[in-house]
Parts: C-alpha cells; structure tokens; sequence
C-alpha cells in the first residue's frame, strides 16, 4: 500500500493565518528560531500547542509540513510519517465476529 503523506484538510498559508494567527512561512520561521528539526516533531508540536495556544491538530500538521519542507528524512531515507500497521487480525470465525456485536446481550458481555 502506498501511503501519501498530505494533510486532511486544506492548508494554505490564509486557513493556517485564521486557525493560528501566523502564516505557514511565519511559522517556519519561529520553528527554525526555536530549534528546528533537530528538536524533534513532538517538542516542537508541544511547544506550538503548550507556549503558542495552537490547537494540537494544525501544531501537528505545521511540524509534518516544516519536515517536509526542510527534508527531514527517517534513519531509512523515506519520509517521516505516521505508521499504518493493517497486520492485526481476530482469531474467531466472520460468524463468530458477528454475533459478538449483533445484539445488545452480547455487546454487554
């Protein structure tokens, strides 16, 4: 599966002004005076939403856009990113999953 590394909903530099008060550029900026990508996503998106007020979801995805931007690459080459794991699988038969669900007895147990 390939998976593509974009955000959710539109980000431009006018959407993240409104949710953030800064611009994306702004915002690239005050991360590289901040410490940059050698900090780490998760110290720069706690310093966003913690010290800046910036709701976790556009801290987030500002962090994975200056990554992406500055061409912060995983021990591997590839782009950082989320994990997808698809290997979890249920040990019971379709029938067996379906009458764990199908009924309010059952959903209680």
């Amino acid at each position: 599966m390939k998976v593509e590394r974009k955000a959710d909903h539109a980000v431009s530099e006018a959407s993240c002004k409104s949710a953030t008060g800064k611009t994306i550029a702004e915002w690239f900026k005050a991360l590289d005076q901040h410490g940059g990508v050698a900090l780490g996503r998760r110290s720069l998106s706690k310093w966003m939403e913690h010290d800046h007020k910036v709701d976790l979801w556009w801290a987030t995805t500002i962090v994975n856009e200056y990554e992406i931007a500055r061409g912060d690459l995983a021990r591997d080459g590839k782009p950082k990113g989320y994990s997808i794991c698809p290997t979890k699988s249920i040990k019971a038969s379709p029938k067996q999953c379906y009458e764990a669900v199908s009924t309010a007895k059952a959903l209680n147990e």
